[in-house]
């Protein structure tokens, strides 16, 4: 890849690295692993209300990977996200941006979150990270 206009998120989980690129816009990716219950009855009452239709590992994921995307990690404040389920994924907005998403499992117990503005977004993921240079060093 030679084009220095390109944006990327990296995230790992477990034995999963990802990889998300995009030409045009910033863009963010987050893995996670589907957690007990309890742990979400404690974080997320202390971010925000949980938005219809979606579930708290949906939620989670599409914040980081929102936030990733704007590249504000958690500077921004999590509560003045408005997240809400699209027909094929996402939306979240905030005072300053709005950038929809999707998401997609990894295997039965990690999920995937793909954030930006862009709508040139490629992704991978992979158990190794020799396979994912490789996708990397073909593009």
């Amino acid at each position: 890849m030679r084009d220095s206009d390109v944006h990327f998120s990296l995230s790992h989980c477990s034995a999963w690295v990802g990889l998300a690129l995009d030409r045009m816009a910033p863009v963010g990716l987050d893995i996670e692993q589907m957690p007990a219950r309890a742990v979400w009855g404690d974080v997320l009452p202390n971010l925000a209300p949980l938005p219809a239709g979606l579930s708290a590992l949906q939620y989670w994921t599409a914040i980081e990977a929102t936030l990733k995307a704007q590249r504000t990690a958690f500077v921004l404040d999590p509560r003045l996200l408005q997240m809400c389920a699209s027909e094929d994924g996402f939306q979240a907005r905030s005072p300053e941006f709005a950038v929809s998403g999707s998401w997609c499992p990894a295997d039965d117990h990690h999920l995937i979150a793909v954030a930006g503005g862009g709508i040139q977004r490629l992704w991978h993921i992979s158990r190794t990270s020799k396979d994912l240079g490789t996708r990397l060093g073909a593009l």
